[in-house]
């Protein structure tokens, strides 16, 4: 899965923007880790983290 338009192409910020949100969610929304990271994933436009990280994977092998 593609993410939303307005997501950037730069794993690296993707990555950051991901555990930021994760962290938001773990944090003041108490969710459990793997909840807030399900929710972080989601929020960018992915199914979950799995295919999040996935994602972030092809985009580092592509700028080789």
């Amino acid at each position: 899965m593609r993410p939303d338009a307005n997501i950037t192409d730069d794993w690296e910020l993707l990555d950051d923007i991901f555990e930021e949100r994760a962290a938001m969610y773990e944090y003041e929304g108490e969710y459990t880790r793997f909840v807030a990271e399900e929710m972080a994933a989601q929020r960018l436009g992915f199914d979950n983290k799995w295919e999040l990280k996935q994602y972030v994977q092809k985009l580092k092998a592509n700028q080789k």
